[in-house]
């Protein structure tokens, strides 16, 4: 039987670790998106990306506006969705085929760096 109920502790400390491991696997992902995959004709685009905890969400993005202080890039959009002849190799759907391809393995990392399992 037990004497002293954690469970709020317990449930923090897990929310905190998902948390925690999910913002650093999209901070992975958008690292690996501006090292291979987002146009970079100026480099405006990179230097817009956005990533942003609220609690156990997190979010990325690129081509400014919002809470970003950046000014909107408005090709972002564009160039994510229409395909281009773009330089070295870049592409479009630039964020969304690296959180497909990439994010899983990045979050499995991070899950693991905090002693939890992966289930995916």
């Amino acid at each position: 039987m037990w004497k002293v109920w954690n469970g709020d502790r317990v449930i923090k400390q897990f929310e905190e670790a998902c948390g925690a491991s999910v913002h650093e696997a999209v901070e992975a992902t958008g690292d690996y998106a501006d090292n291979h995959e987002v146009p970079h004709d100026t480099g405006y685009l990179i230097r817009s990306k956005h990533v942003q905890r609220d609690g156990t969400t997190t979010y990325i993005g690129y081509g400014g506006g919002g809470v970003t202080g950046y000014p909107i890039v408005p090709y972002a959009l564009r160039w994510h969705f229409n395909h281009a002849n773009f330089q070295k190799g870049r592409k479009s759907r630039y964020l969304i085929d690296p959180m497909h391809n990439q994010y899983p393995r990045f979050l499995k990392r991070a899950i693991e760096k905090r002693g939890l399992k992966y289930v995916g």
